[in-house]
């Protein structure tokens, strides 16, 4: 995990914040750099998925859709 902090702080995703009651800690905060990166990857990946299911036949889009709320019970699943 130190390397995945250390490697978003080097690119400027996020910033360290001295934890307010223990100096031992420190509190990880987005930077904007980093909450535009997010914005941009969500942008991309939705621009892919859009493009991907319109690639499919009516009957695969209409299939994809009933199965919506079984992939949403899914995602949330602990």
């Amino acid at each position: 995990m130190t390397r995945i902090v250390e490697r978003l702080e080097a690119r400027g995703f996020i910033r360290r914040d001295p934890h307010p009651d223990d100096r031992r800690q420190v509190l990880l905060r987005r930077t904007p750099e980093g909450e535009e990166f997010i914005e941009r990857s969500r942008r991309l990946r939705t621009a892919w998925l859009a493009d991907h299911v319109g690639r499919l036949d009516a009957d695969q889009q209409r299939l994809l859709a009933a199965a919506t709320p079984a992939l949403s019970a899914l995602a949330d699943l602990p």
